[in-house]
């Protein structure tokens, strides 16, 4: 189940201080939007001294997504991705000192420009804008999947993530995965520090995605001296028990897995 913010009952989440320092980050993050409203609405976004986010500007009569870092003047690059209403769309914002890459649902555009560093240092808002006016309100729809790397991802793996692949799959990025929330009924399941809901959102049907075979293994970065399983030995292990483990781990994961830890 992921979770249904209505925007007239300002219903939205709140991120504890990240503190990390950024770009390079990555902003990724399922969404079904339920309306389109005459204002802008924010997805990730940090207000005050960090002033950095990724959010949808209204541009009648949709809402396209942009971004900004630090203040600076990128909210203002259009980038004609418009999001459609009533259907699960995947965001992703990859962005470097030197450029940003954004996708809607797979479809990609490129901003070539500098980026300052910025200190995510305070608290933020997903799926508000917390300035709330004539120009600003809460997201209306529903969100899944939130994810934060401190990395700039590739293309391929902005895309990985757009063919419904879960964040906790992208294993050599588990390190920078420094917010995963997959807003399956419980709130905070994941990683990274918990946030809170804030007027009550309702819980709605979640997308479907493809995870590991075990999401709380692959929450950790196996040691470096954990030596590769082959399932092709495990095969032939005359050891039930250890053949089993093998077998266990999975195919999916591919031709060679870590069954464990190796301790000394």
């Amino acid at each position: 189940m992921a979770f249904q913010c209505v925007n007239a009952s300002n219903q939205y989440f709140t991120i504890p201080a990240l503190n990390v320092s950024v770009p390079p980050v990555t902003f990724s993050l399922w969404i079904n939007t339920a309306s389109i409203v005459a204002k802008s609405t924010a997805l990730f976004i940090w207000r005050g001294s960090v002033n950095t986010g990724i959010f949808l500007i209204y541009s009648s009569p949709n809402w396209e997504l942009r971004y900004y870092v630090n203040n600076g003047t990128q909210w203002q690059t259009a980038t004609s991705l418009f999001v459609a209403t009533g259907v699960w769309q995947h965001v992703c914002v990859a962005i470097s000192s030197s450029q940003a890459r954004l996708y809607l649902y797979g479809v990609s555009f490129t901003n070539n420009v500098s980026h300052t560093t910025v200190n995510i240092d305070e608290a933020g808002d997903l799926a508000r804008d917390p300035f709330p006016d004539a120009f600003h309100t809460s997201f209306n729809g529903a969100v899944a999947e939130a994810a934060i790397w401190t990395a700039a991802l590739s293309d391929a793996e902005c895309l990985a993530l757009s063919k419904r692949l879960s964040p906790l799959a992208l294993r050599h990025h588990l390190h920078s995965l420094v917010l995963y929330k997959d807003l399956i009924r419980d709130l905070n399941r994941g990683v990274g520090p918990t946030i809170s809901a804030v007027n009550g959102p309702s819980v709605v049907a979640h997308p479907p995605l493809i995870y590991p075979v075990n999401r709380l293994q692959s929450s950790f970065a196996q040691a470096h001296f954990v030596p590769p399983f082959r399932l092709s030995t495990a095969t032939a292990e005359a050891n039930l028990v250890a053949r089993g483990s093998a077998e266990l781990a999975g195919a999916a994961e591919g031709a060679i897995q870590s069954i464990g830890e190796v301790s000394s």
